[in-house]
């Protein structure tokens, strides 16, 4: 029987799918990414490879294991390796935009998104915004509501984005992707 690696950062979150491996008999591993080691050239176990990577890691100060993920998943893609939830899934994962433009082109109503780059460009698309509704901004990477603040309107939540700038320069600002999502029009 081929053995399954569950690769993740979060021993609890991937505790059931290791108990119902462990049930049926199949060989399993854990790989704990929020404390490895990769070596690049090494090759890898014939195994099935199951990635629980979770975009939540930061909030359990597991930050690193993202991007280690990210290239130890290539490294499994470059030897031929069969990953469940590989690369594909975990940039999906990741990314609440890519998760919107999946969303939005199969026809599924979503609330207006716009990805900022920048808190400058931020303010500024708060700012612009006419629209009386409320106003959803997130990082785009995140993960079980971490980051996430409701605001009554865009005009409310300029304020409050010119007002926290106004206490750090905005180049010390460290860089992160935004959504702002209001309600009711198509994806943007």
């Amino acid at each position: 029987m081929v053995k399954v690696v569950v690769i993740g950062e979060d021993y609890e979150r991937c505790l059931p799918l290791l108990q119902a491996l462990d049930v049926r008999g199949v060989p399993v591993e854990m790989w704990n990414v929020s404390r490895g080691a990769l070596l690049p050239t090494a090759v890898p176990d014939d195994a099935v490879y199951f990635c629980r990577q979770s975009p939540s890691a930061a909030a359990r100060n597991h930050g690193a294991s993202i991007p280690y993920v990210r290239q130890l998943l290539w490294w499994l893609h470059f030897h031929g390796k069969t990953v469940v939830n590989g690369l594909r899934a975990l940039e999906m994962e990741m990314s609440k935009a890519c998760q919107m433009a999946m969303l939005h082109s199969r026809g599924l109503n979503t609330p207006r998104t716009t990805l900022v780059a920048t808190p400058a460009q931020l303010w500024i698309e708060l700012s612009a915004a006419s629209a009386p509704w409320p106003v959803i901004l997130k990082p785009d990477t995140g993960g079980s509501g971490s980051g996430v603040q409701a605001f009554a309107s865009p005009a409310v939540a300029a304020a409050a984005v010119r007002e926290a700038a106004a206490s750090v320069a905005l180049e010390d600002i460290p860089p992160e992707l935004w959504i702002v999502q209001v309600r009711g029009g198509s994806f943007v």
